[in-house]
C-alpha cells in the first residue's frame, strides 16, 4: 500500500538493484547530466533556467543514490 506523502522526509531507502543495473542506470544520468550542463554553458541566456537547473541537481542526487545503493 502506498504512503500518502511517499517523498516526504528524509527517509532513507535501500535501492533493490543490482550492481549491474545500478551503474547502467549511473551511465545513463550521468548522459543526461552532461546534456543539460553542456546546454547551460553554450547558452548563456538560459543561465537562470530553474528547470534545468532543478533537473541537473536531481540527477546528481540519483547518482549519488545509484553510487551508494541507498
Amino acid at each position: 500500500m502506498a504512503n500518502e506523502k511517499p517523498t516526504d522526509g528524509a527517509r532513507v531507502v535501500p535501492l533493490d538493484l543490482s550492481i549491474e543495473r545500478r551503474l547502467i542506470l549511473r551511465h545513463e544520468i550521468e548522459v543526461w547530466r552532461a546534456g543539460d550542463r553542456e546546454d547551460l554553458a553554450e547558452r548563456p541566456d538560459e543561465r537562470r533556467d530553474p528547470d534545468r537547473r532543478r533537473r541537473v541537481a536531481a540527477y546528481e542526487r540519483l547518482i549519488e543514490a545509484l553510487t551508494c545503493g541507498k
